[in-house]
């Protein structure tokens, strides 16, 4: 399995690839996430309003361990595209992910 992420991979997205890369041995593919790996608590305020607040880091659910800077580090870094490779329909971090999803499954 290969997941693929960047620096707007953001909290529950990158909570589900820590558990993909811990409990299903995923290949993490992109540049960095964005450091929201954390727990939040939800504090009532009045007129039914809540205020969200991180309080401490999220730990692997193998490892019970938190990452450094809350944020995940691809096993292959592939910089961003640049808008002019996009609007040219060429995406290196997707194609990137593509490559290692077919080796892992044993095509070419």
């Amino acid at each position: 399995m290969v997941v693929l992420v960047n620096e707007q991979t953001i909290s529950a997205a990158e909570l589900l690839a820590l558990a993909l890369v811990e409990l299903a041995d995923a290949e993490l593919v992109g540049a960095s996430t964005a450091g929201g790996l954390n727990e939040f608590r939800q504090m009532e305020l009045a007129d039914g309003y809540r205020l969200v607040v991180p309080f401490r880091a999220a730990v692997g659910p193998r490892s019970r361990e938190p990452r450094p800077g809350h944020r995940l580090e691809p096993q292959v870094r592939v910089v961003n595209a640049r808008p002019v490779e996009l609007a040219a329909g060429l995406d290196p971090q997707l194609e990137t992910a593509r490559r290692r999803v077919l080796r892992r499954a044993g095509g070419s």
